[in-house]
């Protein structure tokens, strides 16, 4: 199979990327979490990679995080001050944390802030057993001490449950809805179509289109749906053709970007209690 990438170049130009959140850069390099030299018995034993030279272990008996350079320390304290960069980098918004998260470009510094810290989200996804939770959501849960967070699929699912409002006046259309709203992720808004009646007017294939897209989404992270390539995926090929043809049909490769960039912001909305 060819797949044509022609007009992939608008969904990764820098002039469709916006522009980064408003946030305060981080400055805590006093504040790094301070290492502590393992000897003897506190050696932290069998520990688990979870990033480049950093390793974590979990056991009754013992929490740490531990370094490439043979350092390591208590998973509490690395929690504490990972809290404090956090919260600075934030502004103590969690609403600001989520506005960085959704700019790609604000994105990707706050994450090269992150590493620049040694706070990495894949320890703490390990330490709190989050496995299918976005990565600024474990940011949140660490740096505002929140009891729960949702999954990328809780955040699909109230998407689309309350989100409806402004995706029914985008596309046009309104949806079929069971009580207790619009079931997300294995839901198949076409045959619910069909047994329904049939979406209202509107460009009815797009809805079926963000589905995927979403499902997507809850799978793999928000950076997959950045990439031109994702749409090359068998589960988009087989419904939507190729690249040219799925933004020919959509309207342009730039309104598909922009559409996104909407999706993001009613996908990462405050969750968390």
């Amino acid at each position: 199979t060819i797949f044509d990438y022609s007009g992939a170049s608008a969904l990764e130009d820098a002039e469709f990327d916006g522009h980064p959140a408003n946030k305060q850069k981080g400055t805590l390099s006093k504040s790094k979490p301070s290492k502590k030299k393992g000897k003897g018995d506190d050696e932290p034993e069998t520990p688990k990679p979870v990033a480049e030279n950093v390793h974590v272990v979990m056991s009754t008996t013992n929490r740490s995080i531990s370094f490439g350079d043979g350092q390591w320390m208590p998973f509490e304290e690395y929690a504490e001050k990972s809290k404090e960069f956090i919260q600075t980098v934030s502004s103590k918004d969690i609403g600001q944390l989520l506005s960085i998260w959704i700019d790609k470009k604000s994105r990707k510094e706050l994450r090269e802030e992150l590493g620049d810290q040694d706070i990495y989200t894949s320890a703490f996804r390990h330490y709190l057993e989050l496995p299918d939770t976005d990565d600024v959501d474990i940011l949140a849960k660490i740096g505002f001490d929140l009891f729960q967070v949702p999954t990328r699929n809780d955040r699909v699912g109230r998407f689309w449950d309350e989100e409806n409002p402004w995706y029914e006046s985008q596309f046009g259309m309104t949806l079929p809805r069971e009580p207790g709203g619009i079931q997300s992720g294995s839901g198949n808004f076409s045959m619910a179509a069909e047994e329904k009646g049939a979406y209202g007017a509107g460009d009815t294939w797009k809805i079926d289109f963000w589905r995927t897209a979403l499902d997507h989404y809850s799978l793999f992270g928000i950076d997959d749906l950045e990439q031109a390539r994702t749409y090359a995926a068998p589960q988009f090929v087989d419904q939507f053709g190729s690249f040219q043809s799925l933004t020919s049909r959509y309207g342009g490769a730039q309104l598909l970007k922009s559409d996104l960039e909407e999706v993001k912001e009613h996908l990462y909305v405050p969750m968390a209690n």
